[in-house]
């Protein structure tokens, strides 16, 4: 009677094993990308920007100096917008941190060069010139169709940013020219063009 009961007992474990097997099985898988848009900088630290003081009596301050400009900070980023999304862009705006503006006539310009690098994709195209455009405190698009890419976080990866202190003679009054610092907030903001 043991018996009996022990085979039938395998016979239906072995049944409902059967019952549970087939030939092919399956189950669904997505692959998500997300949507996302960063924009930072290589380098750390702030920039100083100061015309060259005379060496001789008689003469002015010295835009044209090294001084006067600086190239030591690489715009990089990342973007993916999405199938069928729109391009990116990347705009810069400049603020005054402490209220004083720049004496009449005396102007910040920023250059953005091509991208160079190891980055991947459809990277953007500069957009500020071959002169460079005037910082202010209303946003100017700097680097447009940015599409699905990468520039690289390296020291020397992205675009190459150049920023030079100018005084223009036509609009300049030498007389609001005054000792002190100036200290501004540069921001720069990746978006849906």
């Amino acid at each position: 009677m043991k018996k009996l009961s022990l085979v039938s007992v395998l016979i239906f474990f072995l049944a409902v094993v059967a019952s549970a097997q087939s030939e092919t099985v399956s189950h669904d898988l997505r692959v998500k990308f997300p949507t996302y848009a960063f924009v930072g900088l290589s380098g750390e630290g702030s920039i100083e920007l100061s015309p060259k003081a005379p060496d001789v009596a008689g003469e002015g301050l010295d835009f044209n100096s090294p001084s006067a400009s600086n190239s030591t900070k690489y715009l990089q980023y990342s973007s993916l917008p999405g199938k069928g999304g729109k391009n990116n862009r990347i705009s810069v705006s400049m603020t005054a941190a402490n209220s004083m503006a720049l004496p009449k006539g005396v102007t910040i310009l920023l250059k953005v060069e091509d991208y160079s690098g190891k980055g991947k994709g459809t990277l953007g195209t500069p957009s500020t010139g071959a002169e460079g455009i005037v910082l202010e405190k209303n946003g100017k698009a700097i680097v447009t169709g940015i599409k699905n890419c990468y520039t690289g976080t390296g020291s020397e990866e992205g675009h190459l940013l150049t920023y030079s202190l100018k005084m223009e003679d036509e609009t300049a009054s030498y007389e609001d020219l005054s000792t002190g610092d100036y200290d501004f907030t540069i921001t720069y903001t990746i978006e849906a063009e």
